[in-house]
């Protein structure tokens, strides 16, 4: 008996923009692409990296935002895909970032897009207070080395706080901060103080809807997932329940 065989090269996966990233009704950055490859690609993420120039000492405190890629369903035109995820929370939210596409094969070669800035969507603020310390959230959370600065910007928001606050309980919210910024040492701490300027920013733009209003957007979010995944049914019921029950609670 004789045999004959050919080798058909494994070819590394493609991905591209299909469209521009925008950012969705609820704030959740959408990203819209295609993915080809051989036998079909095994895993697909969006990358990000700070656009503008940061110090060559910067000490960030947190990671780029993780955001992995639905792949495309068998028979899809042109090998097109969706995902969109709610990033407002993240310190990088509002920062002007440099996004990459990146899909994997099974023989773990890899594929990049063409790299777009933009600017990563972030939660709207109506009172001014709450911006400026999301802002400074912001600030400390890029370079933990500009802790002095952040401390000088609180001052200021605080020098008058009649003129500044409607509310005393949220001055002494923003003074608790500042104390514990000007207290914290290590990145830990930091990251703590970061994460109590995003709580006390909620609570002065929101007030008690704080809660139900997060339940609400993660409700939304897990039952887009699952569409875009291709769920079975009953996990779409199940989902589509706790949106129910998430929405009268917020209602």
């Amino acid at each position: 008996q004789r045999w004959a065989f050919n080798v058909i090269p494994d070819n590394a996966p493609v991905i591209r923009f299909a469209d521009e990233p925008k950012r969705a009704v609820n704030g959740a950055l959408e990203l819209t692409y295609e993915i080809e490859d051989d036998y079909g690609p095994t895993s697909a993420q969006a990358l990000f990296g700070q656009a503008d120039a940061q110090s060559p000492n910067a000490r960030p405190l947190y990671d780029a935002p993780e955001m992995p890629l639905s792949l495309p369903r068998r028979g899809a035109e042109n090998n097109a895909a969706r995902t969109s995820r709610d990033l407002t929370e993240h310190p990088w939210a509002g920062s002007r970032v440099e996004l990459t596409l990146e899909a994997a094969d099974a023989a773990e070669q890899t594929a990049l897009s063409e790299t777009k800035t933009i600017v990563l969507p972030e939660r709207p603020f109506a009172n001014s207070l709450a911006r400026a310390l999301v802002e400074q959230r912001r600030i400390l959370a890029l370079d933990a080395n500009r802790k002095a600065h952040v401390l000088a910007l609180i001052d200021a928001i605080t020098l008058r706080p009649e003129d500044t606050f409607e509310n005393m309980s949220h001055y002494l919210g923003v003074m608790v901060a500042r104390t514990r910024l000007r207290m914290a040492e290590s990145d830990e701490a930091l990251r703590d103080v970061a994460d109590y300027l995003w709580a006390m920013a909620l609570q002065i733009e929101d007030g008690a809807l704080t809660d139900a209003e997060r339940r609400l957007r993660q409700a939304q979010e897990a039952l887009r997932q699952a569409l875009e995944n291709g769920a079975s049914d009953e996990e779409i019921e199940q989902l589509m329940a706790e949106l129910r029950e998430a929405m009268r609670e917020f209602m």
